[in-house]
C-alpha cells in the first residue's frame, strides 16, 4: 500500500499522442486495467489495485518528470501479460487499437446538426472539403476559454463526450451534436461536483 500512496503523489506529466500534456492519475489505469480483467471474466478490484500499484510504482521510480500515453499503455499490456493475464491483455490491447481506429476515422463538419435541414447541408459539406479530423484537444481548449473550468475537469468532460461518439461509431458528426453533448457532459460533472461539496 506504501509504494501506491508514494505512486500517487508523483509529480508526472502524461504526454498525449496529440502532443497535449496532462497530470498522471494512477486512478486511470486502475480503471483500465480493471474494465480489461472484467472482459475477460477475470475482474478482481484487488487484483487490480495491486497491478495498478505496480505500474505507478514503476514509473515513479525512473526519475522521469514526463512520460508518453503509448509507454504506459506498453507498461501495463506488459503487466497483465506477466502476471498471468494474458488473455485480459489481449483485450486491452484490441479495446486500444479499436479505439484508435475508430478515432482516426471521425470527421467533423462544421453545421448545425440540430436542424432537419442539414442533413443535405452536411453531405455537401464534406463533398466541399469543409471537414477536419476529430481533435479531443479542442473541446478542452474551447471550454478553457469560454468557462471557468479547470484544464483536468476539461479534460474528463472532452473524455467523455469521445466515449459517447465512439460508442455511436459514427464517421460523421457535427459540431452541432459536439456542442450539445459538451453541454450534456459538462452540466453532469457540475452536479456531481455540487454533490460532492454538499456532502463533505
Amino acid at each position: 500500500m506504501k509504494r501506491i500512496q508514494e505512486g500517487r503523489r508523483m509529480q508526472l506529466r502524461v504526454i498525449k499522442v496529440d502532443g497535449s500534456r496532462e497530470s498522471y492519475f494512477h486512478t486511470k489505469v486502475f480503471g483500465a486495467i480493471s474494465n480489461a480483467l472484467a472482459v475477460v471474466g477475470t475482474g478482481n478490484t484487488d487484483v487490480a489495485e495491486e497491478l495498478a500499484g505496480a505500474v505507478t510504482y514503476f514509473f515513479h521510480h525512473k526519475g522521469q518528470r514526463h512520460v508518453r500515453s503509448d509507454e504506459i499503455f506498453s507498461v501495463i499490456k506488459a503487466c497483465l501479460s506477466g502476471t498471468g493475464n494474458g488473455r485480459a491483455a489481449v483485450a486491452f490491447s484490441e479495446h486500444h487499437h479499436r479505439r484508435r481506429i475508430y478515432r482516426s476515422r471521425i470527421e467533423v463538419v462544421s453545421v448545425d446538426g440540430r436542424q432537419r435541414y442539414d442533413t443535405r447541408q452536411l453531405c455537401m459539406a464534406r463533398q466541399g472539403g469543409r471537414r477536419e479530423r476529430w481533435n479531443k484537444s479542442r473541446i478542452v481548449e474551447s471550454l478553457l476559454a469560454s468557462t471557468k473550468m479547470g484544464r483536468q475537469t476539461a479534460r474528463a468532460v472532452a473524455g467523455m463526450v469521445e466515449d459517447k461518439i465512439l460508442n455511436m461509431q459514427a464517421i460523421v458528426v457535427s459540431t452541432g451534436l459536439i456542442e450539445q453533448l459538451v453541454l450534456a457532459e459538462s452540466a453532469a460533472v457540475f452536479e456531481a461536483q455540487r454533490g460532492q461539496a454538499t456532502t463533505v
